[in-house]
């Protein structure tokens, strides 16, 4: 079962990167898709490494080009004995617009993006072998979040991912929060109001922020 709400806030019409490399319906696709398999044949995801990895490796299976067109980095702070390595990451390509844990935002932030998905132009640092991108590079930019064996879930253990959405990412990516649960911990269980109330905040954050709230579980 999947819950989906909010509003693609696109703040740039003729955003200067580019737009739908990756469309919205397309990526939407791809994770119903893991849910489906998530729900058939739950014992085939053991982690949240494991659901990382199938959706990406189904987005990547819908690219429309090898690699991305543009990529600019700029060197900071390279070791000495690293110089020459660092140099060939700056000038080769950036072969597949998606990725996992995708390091973006300003130098101290943490703000590690479980997915996202480049535009055609992407911008940013190496800092002595840490990669980290302009957040406005990104196109869509996916959160999950795989709930083993927990009956009391509130907002709270979602405050990482909303902070994300709405302080560390552009507004014109596209943003998704992908909840999978051994439980429905956000409907059911011993404390199943606590779920249902973080469910309903989740929805309304949804709306507010801008980003794609999905709940999958195993029906039983």
């Amino acid at each position: 079962m999947s819950v989906r709400s909010g509003k693609n806030y696109n703040e740039c019409p003729s955003w200067k990167y580019g737009l739908d490399h990756v469309k919205k319906e397309t990526v939407e696709k791809c994770i119903k898709n893991v849910g489906k398999k998530f729900d058939d044949h739950p014992l085939s995801f053991l982690t949240e490494s494991d659901i990382k990895l199938e959706i990406a490796s189904s987005l990547r299976d819908e690219e429309k080009n090898d690699n991305v067109q543009e990529v600019r980095l700029e060197k900071k702070d390279v070791t000495k004995y690293k110089e020459g390595y660092i140099q060939r990451m700056v000038n080769s390509k950036l072969v597949s617009y998606v990725h996992t844990e995708v390091n973006v935002g300003e130098n101290g932030e943490d703000s590690h993006i479980d997915i996202g998905i480049f535009r055609n132009h992407v911008e940013g640092v190496i800092n002595d072998g840490t990669k980290r991108f302009k957040a406005d590079c990104l196109e869509h930019a996916l959160e999950i979040k795989f709930i083993k064996n927990q009956d009391n879930v509130g907002i709270d253990h979602f405050e990482d991912e909303t902070e994300k959405f709405l302080d560390r990412l552009d507004p014109s990516t596209q943003k998704y929060l992908i909840v999978f649960s051994n439980k429905n911990a956000l409907s059911e269980g011993k404390r199943s109001k606590k779920g249902k109330k973080a469910k309903r905040t989740l929805e309304k954050k949804a709306e507010e922020i801008g980003f794609e709230f999905y709940n999958f579980y195993p029906k039983t």
